[in-house]
């Protein structure tokens, strides 16, 4: 039985968004909300390299690793250029939980979005 879906506008970051929330959610244990408001990285359908959000992209030894494997690596563009807190993706998502669904809607990207599940 399915429990969890996800899904998300953002052309060539779809992919790169969802495995964000899905990583966080399956390898690191965390609730979907937390999953869906953490930072993210992305790399896109281009020769662009990988785009870290704030603070990802401030973190030196991160980024210092990356560049040592050839990774070029750049910040996602900021909320002055996008509108968004964070420009990459906009994740919704409904997990089977607790006997019933929950939705979860990625306020950090737009803070009047919603979701509701019973």
């Amino acid at each position: 039985m399915p429990w969890l879906a996800l899904g998300s506008l953002g052309g060539s970051s779809i992919i790169g968004t969802v495995l964000n929330v899905l990583l966080n959610v399956v390898d690191h244990k965390l609730p979907l909300e937390n999953a869906t408001l953490m930072p993210r990285g992305v790399a896109r359908n281009t020769r662009a390299g990988v785009f870290l959000e704030a603070p990802l992209h401030e973190d030196a030894g991160m980024v210092s690793w990356l560049r040592a494997r050839g990774i070029i690596v750049a910040p996602a563009r900021t909320e002055e250029d996008t509108g968004h807190r964070r420009p990459l993706g906009f994740v919704q998502s409904v997990i089977h939980a607790e006997g019933g669904y929950r939705a979860v809607a990625d306020v950090s990207r737009m803070p009047t979005a919603a979701a509701a599940g019973h």
